[in-house]
Protein backbone atom coordinates (compact mmCIF):
# COMPACT_ATOMS: atom_id res chain seq x y z
CA UNK A 1 0.00 0.00 0.00
CA UNK A 2 1.26 3.42 -0.99
CA UNK A 3 1.98 6.08 1.70
CA UNK A 4 -0.13 9.16 2.12
CA UNK A 5 0.56 12.33 3.58
CA UNK A 6 -1.67 13.71 5.78
CA UNK A 7 -2.90 17.50 5.71
CA UNK A 8 -4.76 20.20 6.77
CA UNK A 9 -4.15 19.36 10.57
CA UNK A 10 -1.04 20.23 13.03
CA UNK A 11 -0.02 19.39 16.59
CA UNK A 12 0.83 22.45 19.20
CA UNK A 13 3.47 21.10 21.37
CA UNK A 14 3.71 23.36 24.87
CA UNK A 15 6.44 22.26 27.55
CA UNK A 16 4.97 20.84 30.93
CA UNK A 17 7.58 23.46 32.78
CA UNK A 18 6.07 26.75 30.91
CA UNK A 19 3.34 29.04 32.29
CA UNK A 20 1.68 31.90 30.56
CA UNK A 21 2.80 35.00 31.17
CA UNK A 22 -0.33 36.55 30.05
CA UNK A 23 -1.25 39.58 32.06
CA UNK A 24 -3.47 38.79 34.40
CA UNK A 25 -6.03 41.81 35.78
CA UNK A 26 -7.02 40.10 38.79
CA UNK A 27 -3.90 40.18 39.92
CA UNK A 28 -2.94 43.40 39.30
CA UNK A 29 -5.96 44.48 40.73
CA UNK A 30 -5.15 42.37 44.30
CA UNK A 31 -1.67 44.24 44.49
CA UNK A 32 -2.97 47.67 43.55
CA UNK A 33 -5.82 47.00 46.36
CA UNK A 34 -3.65 45.76 48.98
CA UNK A 35 -0.70 48.73 48.18
CA UNK A 36 -3.36 51.04 48.65
CA UNK A 37 -4.41 49.36 52.16
CA UNK A 38 -0.80 49.24 53.51
CA UNK A 39 -0.71 53.24 52.23
CA UNK A 40 -3.72 53.91 53.98
CA UNK A 41 -2.70 51.98 57.18
CA UNK A 42 0.74 54.06 57.13
CA UNK A 43 -1.09 57.31 57.14
CA UNK A 44 -3.71 56.47 59.98
CA UNK A 45 -1.04 54.92 62.63
CA UNK A 46 1.19 58.38 61.92
CA UNK A 47 -1.53 60.49 62.39
CA UNK A 48 -2.31 58.16 65.71
CA UNK A 49 1.20 58.45 66.57
CA UNK A 50 1.59 61.97 66.09
CA UNK A 51 -1.26 62.63 68.15
CA UNK A 52 -0.28 60.98 70.99
CA UNK A 53 3.55 61.86 70.51
CA UNK A 54 3.62 64.69 73.18
CA UNK A 55 2.09 62.79 75.96
CA UNK A 56 4.28 60.23 75.75
CA UNK A 57 6.95 62.42 75.61
CA UNK A 58 6.12 64.13 78.90
CA UNK A 59 5.71 60.90 80.69
CA UNK A 60 9.03 59.27 79.68
CA UNK A 61 10.55 63.08 80.51
CA UNK A 62 9.07 63.02 84.23
CA UNK A 63 9.31 59.25 84.25
CA UNK A 64 13.22 59.65 83.67
CA UNK A 65 13.90 62.82 85.85
CA UNK A 66 11.87 60.75 88.76
CA UNK A 67 14.62 58.52 88.52
CA UNK A 68 17.16 60.67 89.56
CA UNK A 69 15.59 64.06 90.86
CA UNK A 70 16.83 67.26 89.89
CA UNK A 71 19.25 69.55 92.30
CA UNK A 72 16.00 71.80 93.67
CA UNK A 73 18.58 74.34 93.68
CA UNK A 74 19.98 73.95 89.79
CA UNK A 75 18.73 72.50 86.93
CA UNK A 76 20.75 69.80 86.65
CA UNK A 77 19.67 66.60 85.88
CA UNK A 78 20.82 63.07 84.08
CA UNK A 79 20.71 64.91 80.62
CA UNK A 80 22.76 62.15 78.86
CA UNK A 81 19.73 59.69 79.54
CA UNK A 82 17.35 62.29 78.21
CA UNK A 83 19.80 62.09 74.85
CA UNK A 84 19.60 58.36 74.64
CA UNK A 85 15.56 58.26 74.91
CA UNK A 86 13.97 57.46 71.48
CA UNK A 87 10.97 56.96 70.20
CA UNK A 88 9.44 53.39 69.17
CA UNK A 89 6.63 53.14 66.82
CA UNK A 90 4.00 50.76 67.38
CA UNK A 91 3.09 49.72 63.96
CA UNK A 92 5.00 47.38 61.52
CA UNK A 93 3.31 49.96 58.51
CA UNK A 94 5.45 52.75 59.06
CA UNK A 95 8.69 52.99 56.65
CA UNK A 96 11.95 54.21 58.06
CA UNK A 97 11.65 57.38 57.17
CA UNK A 98 8.31 57.97 58.97
CA UNK A 99 10.07 56.49 61.71
CA UNK A 100 12.83 58.86 61.79
CA UNK A 101 10.16 61.43 61.52
CA UNK A 102 8.49 60.31 64.61
CA UNK A 103 11.68 60.04 66.82
CA UNK A 104 13.20 63.52 65.66
CA UNK A 105 9.51 65.74 67.09
CA UNK A 106 9.96 63.23 70.16
CA UNK A 107 13.32 64.30 70.93
CA UNK A 108 11.92 68.36 70.11
CA UNK A 109 9.00 67.64 72.69
CA UNK A 110 11.87 65.80 75.54
CA UNK A 111 13.59 68.85 75.62
CA UNK A 112 10.95 71.15 75.00
CA UNK A 113 9.22 69.15 78.90
CA UNK A 114 13.37 69.98 79.82
CA UNK A 115 13.00 73.43 78.71
CA UNK A 116 9.79 74.29 80.47
CA UNK A 117 10.74 72.25 83.53
CA UNK A 118 13.66 74.60 83.81
CA UNK A 119 12.20 77.28 83.42
CA UNK A 120 9.74 76.87 85.98
CA UNK A 121 12.52 76.03 88.51
CA UNK A 122 14.75 78.76 87.76
CA UNK A 123 10.90 81.25 88.86
CA UNK A 124 10.82 79.20 92.19
CA UNK A 125 14.50 79.86 92.60
CA UNK A 126 15.03 82.97 91.81
CA UNK A 127 11.78 83.72 94.02
CA UNK A 128 12.82 82.14 97.26
CA UNK A 129 16.41 83.83 96.63
CA UNK A 130 15.05 87.37 96.68
CA UNK A 131 12.70 86.48 99.70
CA UNK A 132 15.67 85.73 101.57
CA UNK A 133 17.78 88.46 100.46
CA UNK A 134 15.56 91.26 100.01
CA UNK A 135 18.32 93.78 99.20
CA UNK A 136 20.53 91.78 98.20
CA UNK A 137 21.21 91.98 94.32
CA UNK A 138 25.08 90.93 94.25
CA UNK A 139 23.79 87.53 96.38
CA UNK A 140 21.11 86.84 93.11
CA UNK A 141 23.39 87.80 90.19
CA UNK A 142 26.13 84.50 91.92
CA UNK A 143 23.00 82.51 92.13
CA UNK A 144 21.58 83.75 88.76
CA UNK A 145 25.51 82.58 86.99
CA UNK A 146 25.59 79.36 89.15
CA UNK A 147 22.14 78.09 87.80
CA UNK A 148 22.73 78.98 84.40
CA UNK A 149 25.92 77.33 84.46
CA UNK A 150 23.76 74.32 85.45
CA UNK A 151 22.43 73.90 82.51
CA UNK A 152 23.25 71.01 80.60
CA UNK A 153 21.20 70.31 77.42
CA UNK A 154 24.06 69.77 75.26
CA UNK A 155 22.01 67.63 72.96
CA UNK A 156 19.20 69.88 72.72
CA UNK A 157 18.96 72.00 69.54
CA UNK A 158 21.18 75.21 70.04
CA UNK A 159 17.98 77.46 69.63
CA UNK A 160 16.44 75.71 72.43
CA UNK A 161 19.37 76.37 74.53
CA UNK A 162 20.17 79.75 73.31
CA UNK A 163 16.17 80.58 73.76
CA UNK A 164 16.86 78.93 77.65
CA UNK A 165 19.24 80.81 78.69
CA UNK A 166 17.68 83.79 77.70
CA UNK A 167 14.39 83.46 80.25
CA UNK A 168 16.29 81.87 83.01
CA UNK A 169 18.99 84.93 82.71
CA UNK A 170 15.84 87.63 82.45
CA UNK A 171 14.05 85.65 85.51
CA UNK A 172 16.80 86.20 87.69
CA UNK A 173 17.69 89.76 86.37
CA UNK A 174 14.44 91.17 86.97
CA UNK A 175 14.83 89.66 90.54
CA UNK A 176 18.06 91.81 90.62
CA UNK A 177 16.51 94.97 90.18
CA UNK A 178 14.29 94.46 92.77
CA UNK A 179 16.93 93.80 94.99
CA UNK A 180 18.58 96.91 93.64
CA UNK A 181 15.26 99.09 94.71
CA UNK A 182 15.24 97.75 97.59
CA UNK A 183 18.79 98.31 98.41
CA UNK A 184 18.85 101.76 97.04
CA UNK A 185 15.55 102.28 99.31
CA UNK A 186 17.53 100.61 102.34
CA UNK A 187 20.48 102.70 102.42
CA UNK A 188 18.66 105.90 101.43
CA UNK A 189 16.35 105.74 104.99
CA UNK A 190 19.41 104.61 106.55
CA UNK A 191 21.44 108.00 105.24
CA UNK A 192 18.68 109.78 106.43
CA UNK A 193 18.92 108.42 109.86
CA UNK A 194 22.54 109.48 109.97
CA UNK A 195 21.70 113.26 108.79
CA UNK A 196 18.62 113.45 111.20
CA UNK A 197 20.86 112.33 114.32
CA UNK A 198 23.84 114.46 112.69
CA UNK A 199 21.68 117.65 111.93
CA UNK A 200 19.47 117.07 114.42
CA UNK A 201 16.60 117.36 111.98
CA UNK A 202 12.84 116.97 113.34
CA UNK A 203 10.31 118.04 110.51
CA UNK A 204 9.08 116.01 107.78
CA UNK A 205 9.85 118.64 105.35
CA UNK A 206 13.11 118.78 105.95
CA UNK A 207 13.46 114.90 106.15
CA UNK A 208 11.70 114.61 102.74
CA UNK A 209 13.80 117.44 101.28
CA UNK A 210 16.89 115.25 102.56
CA UNK A 211 15.49 112.04 101.15
CA UNK A 212 14.67 114.01 97.41
CA UNK A 213 18.19 114.19 97.51
CA UNK A 214 20.07 111.91 98.53
CA UNK A 215 22.00 110.33 95.67
CA UNK A 216 22.92 106.26 95.82
CA UNK A 217 25.01 104.42 93.62
CA UNK A 218 24.89 100.70 93.20
CA UNK A 219 28.17 98.74 91.78
CA UNK A 220 26.79 95.92 90.64
CA UNK A 221 30.35 94.22 90.25
CA UNK A 222 31.95 95.48 93.76
CA UNK A 223 28.59 95.39 95.55
CA UNK A 224 29.76 98.52 96.78
CA UNK A 225 27.30 101.67 98.03
CA UNK A 226 28.04 105.31 97.67
CA UNK A 227 26.04 107.75 98.90
CA UNK A 228 25.61 111.96 98.05
CA UNK A 229 23.82 114.50 99.69
CA UNK A 230 24.46 117.07 96.98
CA UNK A 231 22.82 120.29 98.59
CA UNK A 232 20.30 118.52 100.95
CA UNK A 233 23.32 118.50 103.59
CA UNK A 234 23.11 121.87 103.66
CA UNK A 235 20.19 122.13 105.09
CA UNK A 236 19.45 123.06 108.49
CA UNK A 237 16.43 122.99 110.66
CA UNK A 238 14.65 125.79 110.78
Amino acid sequence: MAFKRTTGSSVRYRSPGMVSIAPDNTMTKTIAFLDNAIEKKQELDLLTAKAGISDKARADYLNTINKKPVDKDTSQFNTAVLGNLNYEADSMFLNDAQKKGLNAIYKAEIFSNASNDIVSKAQVRAADVLVKNPSDPFLIKQEKDKFVSSIKLDQAPPALRNDLTTKVTKIFDLKIVEANQAKIKKEKAIALQNATINFNIETDNTKSLIMDNINVGYNEKTNDISINFGKAKEVSEK
